[in-house]
Order: structure tokens, then sequence, then C-alpha cells
């Protein structure tokens, strides 16, 4: 017991995880899943920039008529967020400098997700929701829907 729980204290979250997950046998599998997802996620952020559903802070700041550091700035507070490309790149989900949407709306979201990975705000605002009628968050807020987003985002960020 005492083993099992020292080998748990030092791996990663993910290993620890995986191996709670999965326990001890089915570990190693379990962790070659986790990296093969996480490769197709960096695969996926590849894409994503050439579609240009992602962008670098400067093409952001120039779209939103601020600058690099502003951007940033909202970014370390919570009020925006990034996605991690293969290259070790941090982008903005290009839908920050989208004027059909309210970006006060948005950052207020953002926030209230902040407890959830970048990815996880990711999937929140891209992904359909019953709870939206079977729209995106981001197409529910340019419908004017913010308070039933504001809900579905707490019901996401409380799973």
């Amino acid at each position: 017991m005492a083993k099992t729980a020292t080998l748990l204290h030092h791996k990663s979250a993910a290993t620890d995880l995986a191996y709670v997950m999965a326990g001890a046998e089915e570990h190693e599998a379990a962790l070659q899943l986790m990296e093969q997802l996480a490769v197709q996620a960096l695969n996926t952020r590849t894409q994503l920039e050439k579609l240009g559903l992602i962008i670098p802070a400067e093409e952001l700041a120039r779209r939103l008529g601020v600058s690099p550091e502003l951007v940033w700035a909202a970014q370390a507070k919570g009020r925006i967020f990034t996605l991690e490309t293969s290259d070790g790149r941090k982008l903005f989900p290009a839908f920050f400098a989208n004027p059909a949407l309210a970006g006060e709306e948005l950052e207020a979201i953002s926030t209230q997700l902040a407890d959830l990975s970048d990815s996880g705000k990711w999937q929140f605002f891209t992904t359909p929701k019953f709870s939206l009628r079977g729209q995106t968050p981001l197409e529910a807020i340019a419908q004017g829907e913010f308070d039933k987003v504001r809900i579905s985002a707490a019901g996401f960020a409380g799973r």
C-alpha cells in the first residue's frame, strides 16, 4: 500500500488520472492512449490555425484595435484564453474579435470557466449544448441569449 501511495505521489497529474481510472494492469495502455489524444489535440490546433480559427496575439490585437500587451493582460486575468500549438505557440480563439459577439459577454463567460483548462473552455464555446437548443454557446451569444449561456457555463464548469 505504501508503495502504491509513493508511486501515485511522484507521477504527473495525467499519470495519476490514468492510474486511478484504469488500475495497475491497464496503466501503461491508458498512458499511451492519453498521449495519442494529446497529439491529436495538437494536430487539431494546427488545423484550427490554418482555418484562421485561432490567431496570434498580434492579429487579435489588430482586429480589436488594441495593443498586443492588452491582449496578453486580458489573458493573464482569465478574461480570454489561448490554445497551445504543437510548436509551443499560444494562439487565441478568433471569436474574441468577432463583431457579431459581445466581447464583454465572451470575457465574462471565459472568466466564469476559469477553473477549466483552456481546451475545456474551447470545447464549451464550440460544442452544441442541449440546454441551448442544440446551439453552441457562441451561436446563442450572437442571438442575445447570454443569460442562458451563463447558466450553461455554470453547469459545464461544475461537472
